[in-house]
C-alpha cells in the first residue's frame, strides 16, 4: 500500500508502546509494528502538542420560524446575528451563496448545496434536529466552508459528494454520524484542520477520494476515528498531528489506500 507511518524522522505516539530512547531525541529506539503490514519506524516517546482553536460559544435565544415550504438561495444572501428555527429545506442553487455568521440556528430540515452553490458557516451554533441522515448535502462543484462553529446533532451526517469542495477549521462536531460518519467525504482535496469531533459512530470517512488532509484534530469518544478506502483511489491522504482517544474499534483504517502519510498522531485508549 506504500503508506508512510513516519515522515521526516517523526512517527506517531502509541500509548500502548513501551520502548527506550537512549539518545533522548524523542524517538523510540525500535519500530512499532501495525497490523497487518504497517510499520512506524520512528515512534514518538510523547505526543506532539496541538494548539486547539476553540469555537466561540453563542448563547441560545428564542427561536423564530422562517417561512414557505422551500427556501431557494439563487443569489448572495447573508444571515448575520440570526436566532431562529429553520423548518423548511434550504436549496442553494447554481450561483447562489449563503453565508451564516454569528448566529444560533435550529435546523429542522436539510441544507442542499447544488452544483456551483456555496455555503459558509462561521462563528455559528447549529443545532441539528432534522430526520434527514445528511443534514448538509453538497453536490458536485458545490462548496462548503465551516469555520469556528459548533454543530450538535442526533446522528446525522455532512455529505460532500464527488466533485464538491470541503474546508472545515477550528470547529466542533458533537453527536453526529449515527451509522455513518460525521463527515462523509467523497470529494478530493478536502481540508479538515484544528477541529474537535466527538460522540460519533465514525468521525471522518474518505470514500474513493484522494488528496485529503486531516491535521491537528481531536477525535474522541467515537467507534472509528478516520477511515480511508477505495479501489484505485484513496491516494495521497495526509493524516498528521491528530489526537485519537477513547476509540472503540480503530483510530485509523486504510483499505485500498496508498502513498499516504500518517505521522505525528497520538493514539490512546483504543479499546
Amino acid at each position: 500500500s506504500n503508506n508512510l507511518w513516519d515522515y521526516e524522522g517523526m512517527g506517531n505516539f502509541w500509548s500502548d508502546y513501551v520502548g527506550q530512547d537512549t539518545i533522548e531525541n524523542g524517538i523510540e529506539n525500535s519500530a512499532y509494528n501495525i497490523l497487518p503490514k504497517g510499520r512506524d519506524s520512528s515512534p514518538l516517546t510523547k505526543p506532539e502538542t496541538i494548539t486547539q482553536v476553540k469555537a466561540s460559544v453563542i448563547p441560545e435565544a428564542p427561536a423564530r420560524e422562517t417561512e414557505d415550504d422551500w427556501l431557494f438561495i439563487t443569489t448572495e444572501e447573508v444571515w448575520n446575528n440570526k436566532n431562529m428555527q429553520v423548518k423548511q429545506p434550504v436549496a442553494i442553487m447554481d450561483g447562489g451563496r449563503l453565508t451564516i455568521t454569528d448566529s444560533t440556528l435550529q435546523l429542522l430540515n436539510a441544507i442542499h448545496v447544488w452544483e456551483n452553490g456555496s455555503l459558509l458557516i462561521e462563528n455559528t451554533n447549529l443545532q441539528v434536529q432534522t430526520r434527514d441522515w445528511a443534514f448538509i448535502n453538497v453536490e458536485s462543484t458545490g462548496i462548503l466552508n465551516i469555520v469556528n462553529s459548533i454543530i450538535t446533532g442526533k446522528g446525522q451526517s455532512i455529505l460532500v459528494q464527488k466533485g464538491g469542495r470541503l474546508c472545515m477549521e477550528g470547529s466542533e462536531l458533537n453527536r453526529l454520524g449515527g451509522w455513518s460518519a460525521a463527515l462523509d467525504v467523497f470529494a478530493d482535496n478536502a481540508v479538515i484542520k484544528g477541529n474537535i469531533i466527538r460522540g460519533s459512530y465514525d468521525a471522518i470517512t474518505f470514500q474513493s477520494s484522494e488528496g485529503n488532509s486531516a491535521t491537528d484534530n481531536i477525535i474522541t469518544d467515537v467507534c472509528v476515528g478516520i477511515t480511508s478506502y477505495g479501489v484505485d483511489a484513496g491516494r495521497n491522504q495526509q493524516i498528521k498531528n491528530n489526537v485519537f482517544s477513547n476509540i472503540i474499534t480503530s483510530g485509523f483504517i486504510a483499505v485500498g489506500t496508498g502513498n499516504s502519510t500518517i505521522a505525528g498522531n497520538k493514539f490512546e485508549n483504543i479499546w
